[in-house]
């Protein structure tokens, strides 16, 4: 167990403004607020903070499903990168600012004033964003926010009557830039070539040559792109928004569906199961916001996820190593006999890798729940109030793995006519079925804050106490992390305006 103790403290003055006329539009950017964090907003025209905002409008115009691949090329010094693998794993690399470190450069990440992660919610659930890039910014988080910090806002009710949106998204995903292979009879001749340039005897004689040119089916003269890999994947999102309110309540809730279907061909090859890979989400929210008297708010926030994705058994992080290394004349898909093609060379079968090992997969649950209240005790002194909050989040992870063998015949010469010309390697195993669990972990936070804001003439006052405590619990033993933050903040502005006196 371990407890950090943090006392940060930002005194921020604000530069003296002269102006000599207005532009109603900069007025208005300049009256929005601005989040730091822990319940601590300034007006943008009052704060030298390097802090830029995406909204929800902006998000919801990308077609990504990942909210954070939505945020590419959107907000001012973050930069999101792409990476590779299935869709269940393409979370890109965010930066702010570039690479500030040679070890870690991930940014804090905070939802509805919490450490989260962005991609297990839905991009229809945001409201804003606000990446906070300077010192100035993240003055409130110390050494977690030396990378920079993006703070997300989920939606909220609003006093009026029920607004209920429906929304329905087809993709096409299509496979680019996939590279063309020589045909086996190509690469048939390459290699005769080559082992001629080096003194040796031709690797495939004159039959084979011609039967690999004729297709015949005791040779290879494989695409393995084509027998592995469809042209096209697809997904469908269908998302439902509801929100309203009234004087007292105010609420905001969504559903959100995606099904996702890969890229792999061969998923009905074995009746049993399909290999195919896919995924599937269901992500539901519910805000709540209660004014339990005209000084007391109540807010309760949850959101829950329930995914699953199948994929081929076992990985398939080597599927295109393994495509780019078997050639097209190393075997048959099929023997003429029904076995599966392979070689003392070759030993393994890129579409019975995928199509008869069975399949791998993946449940997982997800909870993030948290409540809050804030008193206004503007009744003892003006500008005076105070707040707390609790959260408790969830993550399970369970796999279900059911794996099996097969055998591959070996040509025993080098024409093969019959099935006795064969010999069969490895071993045809019957299914078997395993589950284990995969991640878990927990986390509880719980913080409190006494803030005074308070404006007079030209002077505006904001002093903010608070202290939080947050406990993560991870899969295993030895593995409870504590962390214990408190913090001050005083946040002070004045402005004196100059006036030009124009001579009639």
């Amino acid at each position: 167990m371990r407890n950090i103790y943090k006392l940060s403290c930002a005194l921020m003055f604000s530069c003296l403004s002269a102006y000599a006329q207005q532009d109603s539009a900069i007025v208005a950017k300049g009256e929005r607020l601005l989040n730091l964090g822990y319940g601590v907003t300034v007006k943008a025209k009052e704060s030298s903070a390097a802090i830029s905002e995406v909204t929800g409008e902006e998000i919801m115009k990308s077609a990504a499903t990942n909210p954070l691949n939505a945020l590419y090329g959107k907000g001012l010094g973050l930069t999101v990168l792409q990476n590779g693998g299935t869709v269940w794993e393409s979370v890109p690399t965010t930066m702010i600012r570039g690479l500030n470190s040679t070890r870690d450069n991930s940014i804090l990440v905070l939802i509805d004033g919490f450490e989260r992660d962005l991609s297990m919610i839905t991009k229809e659930e945001i409201e804003s964003v606000q990446i906070l890039k300077d010192a100035a910014a993240t003055a409130l988080y110390g050494l977690r926010g030396a990378n920079g910090v993006m703070l997300v806002t989920t939606k909220t009710g609003s006093k009026k009557k029920i607004d209920v949106s429906v929304n329905y998204e087809h993709h096409f995903n299509m496979l680019n830039r996939l590279p063309k292979f020589a045909d086996g009879y190509t690469y048939a001749l390459a290699m005769n070539e080559a082992m001629k340039n080096d003194g040796l005897s031709p690797m495939y004689d004159q039959t084979q040559l011609d039967g690999i040119k004729n297709n015949d089916p005791h040779y290879g003269n494989v695409n393995w792109m084509d027998e592995v890999l469809s042209k096209s994947g697809s997904t469908d999102n269908v998302f439902v928004t509801l929100s309203g309110g009234g004087k007292i309540v105010r609420y905001f809730s969504s559903v959100d569906y995606l099904s996702y279907k890969g890229f792999i061909k061969p998923e009905n090859i074995v009746d049993e199961y399909s290999s195919q890979l896919k995924y599937s989400k269901l992500s539901i929210r519910t805000n709540v916001d209660v004014d339990l008297t005209k000084s007391t708010l109540l807010s309760f926030k949850m959101s829950g996820m329930l995914s699953e994705h199948n994929r081929p058994n076992p990985l398939t992080g080597d599927l295109m190593s393994m495509l780019y290394n078997t050639p097209a004349a190393a075997f048959p898909v099929k023997t003429p006999y029904g076995d599966w093609g392979g070689s003392n060379v070759w030993t393994r079968n890129p579409v019975a890798e995928v199509a008869a090992k069975g399949y791998a997969r993946s449940h997982q649950r997800l909870l993030f729940a948290d409540m809050a209240i804030r008193q206004d005790l503007g009744m003892f002194l003006k500008g005076l109030s105070v707040d707390a909050r609790i959260a408790y989040d969830n993550f399970c992870e369970y796999w279900d793995n059911y794996g099996m063998n097969y055998a591959y015949a070996v040509p025993n010469v080098s024409n093969p006519s019959s099935s006795e010309d064969y010999t069969l390697k490895g071993e045809s195993t019957a299914a078997s079925f395993s589950s284990s669990l995969g991640n878990q972990w927990s986390r509880f936070n719980l913080w409190g804050r006494v803030n005074y804001a308070n404006t007079w003439d030209d002077h505006k006052l904001n002093v903010t106490l608070a202290a939080s405590r947050e406990q993560t619990i991870l899969n295993g033993q030895h593995n409870t992390r504590n962390r214990i933050n408190m913090l001050g903040h005083v946040h002070y502005n004045t402005s004196v305006n100059f006036y030009r006196k124009i001579k009639s």
